[in-house]
């Protein structure tokens, strides 16, 4: 990835696969390290750039609007785009990066539009300038794809329920 941070003070930075981010985050991490901004690639592309201004693990796995849901059984459901582009491309997407950085909170709005604009995540739409017509469209089929999965699901479930 380009480096953008001749001018950004970066405090702390790890970078781990999603699996490690998941099951051994506490045991990476030093205590004093808290992460608030989080930069989501695979082998080929950046996918997304996030924030959370209080705790980022949270941000991904907690009950309150997280990424992704875990349920009690370890079902993964994914509860936004990049959370769904996770869950869609496991067991692949567990060997994904995930970069953690922790920046000077004041600055962290304007720190992530900065990136986004740099890296140009597929998966970011706020903040992200000058899509490409191939971006455009991955885009749009994947968007497609997430409605087509959730109607197949909706489908599934009324069926299950009438003759359950």
């Amino acid at each position: 990835m380009q480096n953008i941070n001749d001018d950004i003070e970066i405090l702390n930075k790890l970078e781990i696969t999603i699996f490690d981010f998941y099951y051994n985050f506490s045991e990476l991490i030093e205590k004093n390290f808290h992460p608030n901004l989080y930069i989501i690639s695979n082998e080929k592309n950046c996918l997304y750039v996030g924030i959370s201004k209080s705790n980022v693990w949270n941000r991904w796995f907690s009950t309150n609007s997280p990424h992704i849901y875990n349920y009690p059984k370890g079902k993964w459901t994914g509860e936004s785009t990049i959370g769904q582009i996770v869950v869609n491309n496991q067991p692949m997407s567990l060997n994904w990066k995930i970069d953690l950085r922790e920046y000077n909170l004041r600055l962290l709005e304007d720190i992530e539009k900065k990136l986004i604009n740099v890296y140009k995540p597929l998966y970011n739409v706020t903040h992200r300038k000058n899509f490409t017509e191939l971006e455009q469209n991955e885009i749009k089929r994947e968007y497609i794809n997430q409605i087509s999965d959730r109607t197949w699901d909706a489908i599934e479930r009324l069926h299950e329920s009438i003759f359950s």
